[in-house]
């Protein structure tokens, strides 16, 4: 192994290593969320992921890509330069989240609030439309310190702090007498709260180099990288929601709170691999660098291996306890647990190939991204007209999954364009083949347990999976197989 080879892979394990920390902290999420759905209402938590989404997208605006310019750009740094051009990104997007934020408290309140048809609800929804200037600022914050391949911010702050704050204070707001607003007083709470912890680590993870004013507008080259990304994560925001806005056209309020809580489910996979994308990235920009197929082939599949090993265990957990877990927010949303397997299922998918699409980032192919998030987004929202209306929320899990994976293929081969070689190690393939035999264990043991009840039936079947992965991942280790 290479020096550079060695340097990667010390850095992929810390920050799998540091993820599953994150996830331990994260167990209380789900807990909160549940207690705060039963208190609230379906309706009340529907009407607030539509309002949350609109705030993401928004963020999205403000940020004009230089959040992933940044991933991008500090990563090429030396660690003296690492805050050069920052003070001009803070700036610009600051500036431009305060007036967006304006202009939704003054004309986009009452509008989603005569939606709702809820007209005290303008108070609620000016209160989050402030959190926008904090939400951009950690974002950005947050992007700098992954460029650095340092995970902690990710993965303790916006995925620990931000949502655990989000729930808790929400859950205090409703016991302190204020319903009607509690949603909104924890949305602001949380985003100010990340904010604040994410300048406390910037500061000490970039204490090796100084701020240096250099203009408020960023450099030619990292706004053309970051100008694209722009256009691809506006669509990429507008994608991840489009499947929520459609169905709440398409159905009712309260059906789509049962489907927002399928997709908190669902995410958790998703989020096994997504908190890879960032120090991936930032390792496949500094390889960029030196034209490194040899490493890139190296980097790619150990970082593919850790994604579906780590993925694996929660999607065995989620097929077997979905309809008690999606029964603890409330009889009527047992319903979706068939549409939390189906999700599942393509998320494992998005897991085995989605991570080319770092690839073409890291190599600085912004158009390509672009291009993919297009793409994903007119095979889905065709797929949701046409199998909504027919199959509910089945139609739409099935939907959203199908439009990932044709993006993922096409990520595919784009990736082998890019760099000229397929970026799979045939060790990728024994992980992936091992993965999905002690899957199959689960239905073995399943059907023939069929005589005991269901929850010891459940927990059985997971227990076996588990002694059984457990094992072969040892195995795989011990004989190198992730490397």
């Amino acid at each position: 192994m290479t020096t550079g080879s060695r340097q990667d892979s010390t850095e992929l394990y810390r920050g799998a290593f540091i993820g599953g920390l994150g996830y331990f902290i994260k167990l209380g999420y789900p807990v909160l969320l549940i207690a705060v759905v039963r208190l609230y209402g379906a309706e009340a938590f529907g009407i607030f992921t539509l309002v949350q989404a609109a705030l993401l997208f928004a963020m999205r605006f403000c940020l004009l890509g230089l959040d992933k310019g940044l991933l991008w750009w500090v990563a090429r740094q030396n660690p003296e330069n690492e805050r050069h051009t920052l003070l001009s990104v803070l700036i610009t997007s600051s500036a431009l989240s305060l007036i967006v934020s304006l202009i939704i408290a003054v004309f986009g309140a009452p509008l989603l609030a005569h939606w709702s048809g809820d007209s005290e609800a303008v108070f609620s929804f000016k209160l989050m439309a402030i959190s926008l200037v904090p939400m951009t600022l950690m974002e950005l914050l947050i992007h700098a310190i992954l460029g650095k391949r340092r995970m902690e911010a990710q993965v303790f702050i916006r995925d620990g702090v931000v949502p655990l704050t989000l729930v808790g204070s929400a859950l205090l707001f409703y016991f302190f007498g204020l319903r009607n607003i509690g949603f909104a007083l924890a949305f602001i709470t949380s985003a100010i709260t990340g904010f604040l912890a994410s300048c406390w680590c910037f500061s000490r993870i970039f204490r090796d180099s100084s701020w240096k004013f250099d203009g408020c507008i960023p450099p030619p080259e990292l706004l053309k990288f970051s100008l694209t990304m722009w256009l691809a994560e506006l669509a990429n925001s507008f994608l991840l929601r489009m499947d929520i806005y459609l169905v709440a056209a398409m159905t009712d309020p309260v059906l789509t709170g049962i489907y927002a809580a399928v997709m908190q489910l669902g995410i958790t996979i998703r989020v096994v691999r997504r908190s890879f994308d960032p120090i991936i990235t930032a390792l496949f920009s500094r390889i960029s660098v030196a034209c490194d197929n040899k490493r890139l082939t190296a980097s790619f599949s150990r970082a593919t291996n850790l994604v579906i090993v780590t993925q694996m265990p929660i999607y065995s957990f989620l097929i077997l306890f979905s309809p008690w877990l999606m029964g603890l927010f409330g009889p009527h949303f047992v319903q979706g647990s068939q549409a939390v397997f189906i999700i599942c299922c393509f998320w494992i998918i998005s897991g085995a190939i989605g991570l080319n699409g770092l690839i073409l980032t890291g190599f600085g192919r912004s158009d390509l991204t672009l291009l993919n998030v297009v793409v994903a987004i007119l095979t889905e929202g065709l797929l949701l007209f046409l199998l909504v209306p027919r199959y509910g929320l089945n139609g739409a899990a099935l939907s959203v999954g199908l439009a990932y994976t044709v993006q993922h293929m096409f990520q595919l081969f784009q990736a082998r364009m890019v760099t000229g070689v397929w970026n799979y190690s045939r060790n990728v393939f024994i992980v992936l083949l091992f993965s999905l035999i002690a899957v199959s264990i689960i239905p073995v043991i399943w059907f023939n347990l069929a005589d005991i009840a269901d929850i010891p039936r459940r927990i059985i079947s997971f227990a076996g999976y588990s002694v059984f992965s457990g094992c072969g991942v040892y195995v795989l280790h011990r004989t190198g197989k992730f490397a």
